[in-house]
């Protein structure tokens, strides 16, 4: 079986990205998140999944964390309140879905980080 190049790059990638996240500053994201008092992850995909693990990671840790596919949240999650946060997990931000997610926390008047 033929693996796509661009997934095995991917996948060989993959050590280094977690090697490199344990290593990163994360203050900012932690300061960002520190209000809030719903975090909703949304992702496509394998991000869906990584974002299903998040969400039952940081409800472990104590936190209100919920997760929704991202086609599920651009067009009928229930409408964003102040003191949500959304965190949109995507590997290329290419996808129309994915750019649609952050334009609902703008109205919503939430922060958007980057």
């Amino acid at each position: 079986m033929d693996t796509h190049p661009a997934l095995l790059r991917m996948i060989n990638t993959q050590a280094d990205a977690i090697e490199r996240l344990a290593q990163a500053d994360l203050s900012g994201p932690v300061e960002r998140l520190s209000g809030a008092r719903r975090i909703i992850l949304v992702g496509t995909g394998t991000s869906a999944h990584a974002a299903e693990l998040g969400a039952l990671m940081l409800a472990d840790a104590g936190l209100d964390a919920r997760w929704a596919s991202a086609a599920h949240f651009a067009r009928w999650a229930a409408p964003l309140r102040p003191g949500d946060a959304v965190i949109v997990i995507t590997h290329t931000a290419k996808t129309a879905i994915a750019r649609r997610c952050p334009e609902q926390t703008l109205p919503a008047g939430l922060p958007l980080g980057s």
